[in-house]
C-alpha cells in the first residue's frame, strides 16, 4: 500500500507497505527507490517503509527485492489516498 503525505518541512513523502501479491504477507528488506534521483530506502522486516519524495509529483518509484521481479508505479494520487502496491 501507498499513500503520499507531507512531512513536517512540507516536502511531500511516500509511506506504505510492500506484500506478497499471492499471499499478502509482506515483503522484508526491500528497496525502495525514486526513478532518476538519489532517493531511496528499504522496507522494515514488517515490509514497512517511508521515502522523502521530490518536490514535484507524479514520479516513478520502483520496488525490489530478491526472488521477485522489480516493480515501478508512478506516484500522483492526492494526500491521504491508500492504493496496493504487490509483487506477483
Amino acid at each position: 500500500m501507498l499513500r503520499p503525505d507531507s512531512s513536517p518541512d512540507g516536502r511531500p513523502w511516500l509511506k506504505g507497505a510492500v506484500l506478497d501479491d499471492s499471499s499478502g504477507k509482506p515483503i522484508p528488506y526491500c528497496s525502495v527507490l525514486v526513478l532518476g534521483t538519489k532517493m531511496g530506502t528499504q522496507s522494515d522486516d514488517r515490509g514497512l517503509f517511508r521515502i522523502v519524495l521530490p518536490d514535484t509529483v507524479p514520479c516513478d518509484v520502483m520496488a525490489k527485492a530478491i526472488g521477485y521481479e522489480k516493480q515501478v508505479v508512478e506516484v500522483k494520487v492526492p494526500a491521504g489516498v491508500w492504493i496496493r502496491w504487490s509483487f506477483d
